[in-house]
């Protein structure tokens, strides 16, 4: 899912054409975790994931988020760099780029697509169910939903 320094640098210019705390449509691909059979068995699974976000606003500066990061001994790292403001980070350690988003709980119209790839078989869609004996039982946990969240830049397969 590697992207070239060209196509990066695109879609860097993309996010800056987006104003500041403008919601938008995004389009991410993520692994899943496998079991460690699974693994072994040669399975993959990609998540393409579409959602409603938005991003470059900049919670820093409000009192309640800057008292809430105190409390919990929060200090940003010192290897990350902005290279968009409060959008596009740059971590010197690992050399990957973070897009910065802040998700709507409500709204969002997600759509989740699954595709599974098992040794020496096509690629194919399928649904939540037919992933249980290859996918870690607590990736099915509920788990509240986040106020940021960071997609690694590589990730990102379209902004619309």
């Amino acid at each position: 899912m590697g992207k070239t320094n060209k196509q990066r640098e695109e879609l860097i210019a993309q996010i800056k054409g987006i104003g500041a705390g403008q919601f938008f449509r995004i389009k991410v691909n993520t692994n899943v975790q496998t079991t460690a059979a699974a693994e072994r068995a040669g399975v993959t699974i990609e998540k393409e994931k579409i959602f409603t976000t938005r991003t470059g606003c900049q919670y820093g500066n409000i009192e309640g988020v800057v008292q809430k990061e105190q409390s919990a001994g929060y200090k940003p790292k010192s290897n990350e760099e902005w290279i968009v403001p409060n959008r596009v980070k740059y971590n010197s350690n690992t050399g990957r780029y973070t897009l910065v988003l802040y998700p709507i709980s409500q709204g969002a119209h997600p759509q989740v697509t699954y595709l599974l790839r098992e040794a020496k078989k096509p690629m194919r869609i399928v649904t939540k169910e037919d992933l249980v004996p290859y996918v870690r039982a607590s990736y099915w946990n509920e788990k509240p939903a986040p106020k940021m969240i960071t997609v690694d830049l590589d990730n990102v397969v379209e902004i619309f």
